[in-house]
């Protein structure tokens, strides 16, 4: 018989955070951006720490080890990013994500989902 630990969240247990008032610039991040490395570099930095700040104002346990994590990106306006660009703008979110929980962000962690919606801009993450 296996046993969880004292402090693990049943398995149906879903996480929702939000980051508000943000989006990534798809002239700083993805597939197409044109702009200097240092630029990116400052944004990737940017997306990163806003995801760490708000999984820990959020109060997530780390010791979470999600199975699934869907990341979804809201757009005010704009035209919206398709699929491999939208993996892409939400790279720094996703090693983020896997670095707070501790777990690898390859294949061998847990799997990756993304989409997008029509909303004020930020960014909705479930685990």
């Amino acid at each position: 018989m296996l046993r969880n630990p004292v402090n693990a969240r049943p398995a149906s247990a879903v996480v929702t955070v939000w980051i508000h008032d943000w989006r990534p610039r798809a002239t700083e991040v993805g597939t197409n951006a044109r702009c200097h490395w240092t630029k990116k570099a400052k944004a990737a930095r940017e997306a990163r720490m806003l995801t760490t700040a708000a999984l820990c104002s959020a109060g997530v346990d780390r010791g979470l080890s999600p199975c699934i994590v869907h990341l979804t990106m809201f757009m005010e306006r704009g035209k919206p990013p398709d699929d491999d660009n939208l993996a892409a703008m939400l790279k720094n979110v996703r090693d983020a994500v896997a670095a707070y929980f501790g777990v690898p962000d390859d294949w061998h962690g847990p799997r990756w989902s993304y989409g997008w919606e029509r909303g004020p801009d930020g960014v909705r993450i479930e685990a």
